[in-house]
């Protein structure tokens, strides 16, 4: 196995305030071999309209929801979207350190049979500020 795909998957509802730095966190990972995806959940704060028209993720597939289904119902959409062999979960209000990417491969190189779990996110935002 040499350089499995990965996807990152970013279910999201109103986060627009947020979502441009965890992205930009996403796009500094080591490992390059990656797509974004992110899912709406019906925000009505203007994140799809947000992503769509900034040209710095275009690297970004987004997908609107056609209604709100909550968080699982997002990730489900976007791993049946997802082309990865590596499923990557973050909330779109965390940060991960740019070597997560490459330690979850590392993992799964060592160990392909199982799933390896890697949680190096910071949390920013909405989730720090409850916690």
């Amino acid at each position: 196995m040499n350089d499995p795909f990965a996807s990152f998957i970013v279910p999201t509802y109103n986060r627009r305030r947020w979502i441009g730095e965890c992205l930009d966190a996403i796009n500094r990972q080591t490992y390059r071999n990656f797509e974004v995806i992110v899912i709406d959940d019906c925000s009505s704060d203007g994140t799809v309209e947000w992503l769509r028209s900034n040209p710095e993720y275009n690297f970004v597939r987004v997908c609107a929801q056609e209604r709100n289904g909550g968080a699982s119902v997002a990730r489900n959409t976007g791993v049946r979207l997802s082309g990865g062999e590596l499923i990557v979960f973050i909330d779109s209000d965390d940060l991960l350190e740019p070597e997560h990417l490459e330690t979850a491969v590392a993992a799964f190189r060592q160990y392909p049979s199982l799933a390896p779990v890697c949680d190096d996110a910071l949390m920013t935002g909405h989730d720090a500020e409850t916690v």
